[in-house]
């Protein structure tokens, strides 16, 4: 769980990365120095008012999904290690070939390429950033993963670890991320409302969704075909993209937050086919397609010219899939700062309904671990 503060509220981990670690060793001798500076001469820097957490989507990362558009771009001829992972096939959901195994995050990217890191920490100055990580193959050649429930089990486990649920929180998904979230909030609506897990559905103010399937998507019908090739076994991460009543019900739960006024819900989508790189002999495709990325409420942008990988990836701030995003976060927490508690009753009884409207998760044994670090 990688963190970025413009309030600098969270210090450096000793959990994080070694790779982290290098990328950001100057950036964590100036936090140093600026800590010892404000122990003796300036007062302690404010908490945050608000998290703002980002989570990828199959064969994502925490840096290399939220690059900035044109940054290691996949038609590059510098043979960079994420414009070379996207020629292999690590296209953010759409990796199929064994040379995609190549791990994104582990690509040298610097502050400047994730927009997160470089736009919102600017522009949002009480919020906490924190960006999630966990492991999100298409088939076995990538390696092991749990299934949507396992996931959402284990990092909801990670972002309660990490104080998320003691402040506002907005979730920004890519792709299968969105309903990574989807399943932290059905299995946080399980829970007493005052425990450490129960707290994260009430917290949860804003979702953004960029391109997720929320009704299914082709990718799991393309990871089943491709079940007869050495190593091509679907993994477990993907086995809840195709349509089913699980996908129905995580969206009517989130449906009956959205009604009762308690989580905001804003969704772009992907307008152009995408390539399935390492699959030259299959036409382009729409992964997600706007009658599975929009979940039927909330607003929705359609990106007329960003594919499934692109439609995350602006390329200045001007762009919708920042600008919007923006003045979504910026509204809704401009709400929930200034809001009353009159709002809490509320917040319980549509909370009730939706842990009614479906059963929850099947109980999950995580065989993985989610390493935390921070920035």
């Amino acid at each position: 769980l990688n963190s970025s503060s413009s309030s600098q509220a969270t210090q450096p981990s000793a959990a994080a990365s070694q790779q982290h670690r290098n990328s950001s060793s100057s950036n964590s001798s100036s936090l140093q120095q600026a800590s010892h500076t404000s122990a003796y001469s300036v007062p302690a820097p404010q908490p945050p008012d608000y998290d703002v957490i980002f989570i990828h989507g199959i064969r994502g990362g925490p840096f290399v999904t939220w690059r900035r558009g044109g940054m290691h771009d996949r038609s590059s001829s510098k043979g960079s290690g994420a414009a070379a992972a996207d020629h292999a096939g690590s296209s953010d959901g759409v990796a199929v070939t064994p040379a995609a195994a190549i791990s994104a995050h582990q690509m040298h990217m610097t502050q400047a390429d994730c927009w997160p890191a470089a736009w919102l920490a600017a522009d949002l100055p009480g919020a906490r950033i924190l960006s999630l990580e966990y492991k999100a193959p298409v088939t076995g050649w990538e390696g092991e993963s749990l299934s949507l429930p396992d996931s959402g089990r284990l990092l909801l486990d990670k972002l309660v670890a990490a104080g998320v649920g003691q402040r506002p929180v907005v979730f920004v998904a890519h792709s299968m991320g969105g309903l990574v979230v989807k399943e932290m909030l059905s299995q946080s609506l399980e829970e007493p409302p005052s425990s450490s897990k129960g707290r994260l559905a009430s917290a949860t103010k804003a979702v953004a969704f960029y391109s997720t399937p929320h009704f299914g998507s082709s990718m799991a019908a393309l990871g089943w075909k491709l079940r007869h090739l050495p190593g091509a076994s679907p993994a477990p991460s993907i086995h809840h993209l195709s349509p089913g009543p699980h996908l129905a019900a995580l969206n009517a739960r989130l449906a009956l937050l959205h009604e009762s006024g308690r989580v905001q819900v804003l969704s772009f989508t992907e307008g152009l086919a995408t390539s399935l790189a390492g699959l030259g002999f299959l036409p382009k495709i729409l992964i997600v397609p706007y009658e599975s990325a929009y979940p039927g409420f909330g607003e929705v942008h359609v990106l007329a010219d960003r594919d499934h990988i692109d439609v995350c990836k602006p390329e200045g701030k001007g762009a919708p899939a920042y600008s919007k995003l923006l003045e979504f976060i910026t509204a809704n927490m401009a709400n929930s700062i200034t809001g009353s508690s009159s709002g809490e009753a509320a917040a319980g009884e549509s909370r009730q309904a939706a842990a009614a409207a479906c059963g929850g998760a099947a109980a999950a044994t995580a065989e993985d671990l989610v390493m935390v670090s921070s920035a």
